[in-house]
């Protein structure tokens, strides 16, 4: 998910302009913004959960509840190992969280609190491989894989419409496959359509985004918003704001030339050090939970009030406490946490 390869030099230096550029604001500035207080919520205040190894029961909702949450992401995984190009899912040996049955059951409790469903397929390739670099030696492998991936997404496609979900995502970080083969996406888009009746998106990363040439075919133009935004080891609330800034402006500039509204399909901070430098990375060991408060309420304050912005899913929120409980001290799971209270403030009932 989270080990994408970009230019660093490139990154660094954007970042740069921009951290130098906010430094140039007053202390008050960074008062005014905060005491911002929240607005009304937004379309979607989801949690990405974790699937759980083992049956979960309905009580692992209540902390969701409490922090207002009103739609989590279900991710049932599927593995493959390239060149191979066969995707294994429902297999037996998988998370019970990921299983059919598993997946069904997850989305009957979360509709049993009122609380909406993403149903989200991931791809987990082999000795971790980023699934935005799955390339194919030709023609013929690359057409055994898209029958593979077609057909697992179906398959959930089809619990989707069967379990009443409200949004489907067609894939996440594709982007080696959305440029290598094009014509494929707008074929998949169809054949999700004639088996699934609800919204629709596709879970792009935050670097290739723009890249997808399908949005107007989608409901919502899906973004994993793990966006480089300081270099700091304890960046200000206003430095942040304002790396925000010209990344909101192209959400925005897309969003008019689309007419789709923009979801965070996923994004998160861990509680560490320098943990809006590279988001998607897990490297940092120094634990700081104030800045996981302080990226989360940047991003919030951000956002807020925007029509074209629909909101997003917090990666991660574990339902399994010993799950939880192995990844207590740095995560990207609030739980626990004093960011906690951060979200519980933002997601308005």
């Amino acid at each position: 998910m989270l080990n994408n390869l970009f230019s660093k030099t490139l990154v660094a230096i954007c970042i740069l302009i921009v951290s130098a550029y906010s430094c140039n604001h007053n202390s008050s500035a960074s008062k005014k913004e905060a005491d911002v207080k929240p607005g009304k919520g937004f379309e979607i205040q989801g949690l990405a959960v974790s699937a759980p190894p083992r049956k979960m029961d309905s009580t692992a909702f209540e902390p969701m509840l409490a922090i207002n949450a009103n739609s989590i992401a279900v991710i049932p995984y599927a593995f493959c190992k390239l060149p191979e190009a066969t995707i294994q899912y429902n297999n037996g040996k998988q998370y019970w969280g990921e299983s059919d049955e598993g997946v069904m059951q997850t989305i009957r409790m979360a509709h049993d609190r009122n609380i909406s469903v993403m149903l989200k397929p991931h791809l987990w390739i082999a000795r971790g491989a980023y699934t935005g670099d799955i390339k194919f030696a030709d023609d013929a492998q690359a057409r055994k894989f898209e029958e593979s991936y077609t057909e697992y997404i179906l398959h959930f496609a089809k619990i989707a419409e069967a379990s009443r979900v409200k949004i489907f995502c067609i894939g996440t970080e594709l982007g080696g496959m959305v440029a290598s083969r094009p014509l494929y996406f707008p074929s998949l888009i169809a054949a999700v359509r004639k088996v699934y009746s609800g919204k629709i998106t596709y879970a792009a990363n935050w670097d290739d985004y723009k890249r997808f040439g399908q949005w107007e075919l989608l409901d919502y133009i899906g973004v994993d918003a793990y966006f480089p935004l300081s270099l700091e080891k304890e960046p200000t609330l206003e430095t942040l704001m304002q790396s925000w800034k010209p990344i909101k402006q192209e959400l925005k500039d897309l969003h008019s030339k689309t007419g789709k509204p923009i979801l965070f399909a996923e994004f998160g901070y861990r509680n560490s050090d320098f943990n809006t430098k590279e988001p998607w990375k897990e490297i940092e060991k120094v634990q700081n939970d104030n800045n996981q408060v302080i990226a989360f309420e940047a991003l919030f304050q951000s956002f807020q009030n925007e029509s074209w912005f629909a909101g997003g899913y917090v990666w991660k929120w574990y339902v399994d406490q010993r799950q939880l409980s192995f990844n207590r001290q740095i995560d990207f799971t609030p739980q626990g946490r004093a960011a906690m209270e951060t979200l519980g403030k933002w997601f308005k009932k």
